[in-house]
C-alpha cells in the first residue's frame, strides 16, 4: 500500500508506475500481434511433408516464398517494437499522459493491419510497416521531449543524447526506404516475383539495420552505467 503524504510522493508514485504499465500493455500488444501473424501464416501455407500454398488466389501461390520472407520480417517487427519499449522505459523516466497512452495503440494498429493483410499483395502490409515507422518519428520525439521535460533524466540523456538523432533518423530513412520499394514493384519491369523480392529484401535489411542499432545504443548505456557505478554519487544524481 502506498502511503502519499505530500507532491513528492505523489509524483513517485505516478513515475514509478510508468514502466509496468507500459511494458505490460506492450507484451499485450506484441502477444496479440505474434499469435495473429501464426495464424495468418497458417492460413496462407499448409505444411504435410512439405510447403502448400492455399490461399484462394492461385497468383498469390507464385509468390509463396516471398511471403515466408515477408513472415520472417513482420516476426522481427514484432521483436524491435517490444524491444524498444523496453529500451526506452528501461532508460528513460517520466509522468505519462493520453498521448503516451495513445502512440502505442497506433503503432499496434499498423502493425496488426501489416499481419491481417499478409495473404494479400505484399506492398500492401509493406505500406503499413513504412507508416509504422512514421509513426514512430512520433513516438521518438514525444519520448525525448517528455524525459527532457521531467528533469530526472539528465544523467542519462548525457549518454544517450548522439542517439537522438539517430534514432530519429533511422525512422525516417526504414519509411522512405519501404516506400521506395513499393514504388519499385509497381513499376511493369518489376511486376510479380522480381518486385515481392525487391520488397521483402529491403524489410530485411532495414530489420537488420534496427537490430544493430538496438544492439549498440544499448551497448552505449551499459558501459555508461557501470562507468557512474564507479564514480561519487554527485556525479549521476540527476537520475
Amino acid at each position: 500500500m502506498n502511503i502519499i503524504e505530500n507532491e513528492s510522493d505523489l509524483r513517485e508514485l505516478l513515475e514509478g508506475s510508468f514502466s509496468d504499465v507500459h511494458i505490460t500493455l506492450v507484451s499485450i500488444i506484441q502477444g496479440a500481434a505474434l499469435a495473429l501473424l501464426a495464424t495468418e501464416i497458417k492460413d496462407f501455407y499448409y505444411v504435410e511433408g512439405t510447403i502448400r500454398c492455399l490461399s484462394p488466389a492461385a497468383a498469390l501461390c507464385k509468390s509463396a516464398g516471398a511471403h515466408l520472407g515477408l513472415a520472417l520480417g513482420l516476426f522481427c517487427v514484432i521483436v524491435l517494437y517490444w524491444n524498444e519499449y523496453r529500451m526506452g522505459i528501461t532508460i528513460y523516466n517520466w509522468i505519462p499522459t493520453l498521448r503516451d497512452c495513445l502512440i502505442p495503440f497506433g503503432l499496434g494498429a499498423l502493425e496488426i493491419g501489416a499481419i491481417l493483410t499478409f495473404g494479400g499483395p505484399i506492398w500492401i502490409p509493406i505500406a503499413h510497416l513504412a507508416a509504422l515507422n512514421l509513426l514512430a518519428v512520433f513516438a521518438f520525439l514525444n519520448m525525448y521531449h517528455k524525459a527532457e521535460a521531467s528533469g530526472l533524466n539528465t544523467f542519462v540523456l548525457g549518454i544517450t543524447g548522439r542517439s537522438k538523432r539517430a534514432n530519429i533518423g533511422y525512422a525516417i530513412a526504414s519509411s522512405l526506404a519501404l516506400l521506395t520499394s513499393v514504388a519499385v514493384s509497381q513499376l511493369e519491369i518489376n511486376d510479380g516475383p522480381k518486385g515481392d523480392a525487391v520488397m521483402v529484401i529491403c524489410l530485411l535489411i532495414v530489420c537488420a539495420s534496427h537490430f544493430v542499432r538496438q544492439h549498440k545504443q544499448w551497448e552505449v548505456v551499459k558501459q555508461a552505467t557501470s562507468f557512474a557505478f564507479l564514480q561519487p554519487t554527485s556525479a549521476h544524481s540527476g537520475r
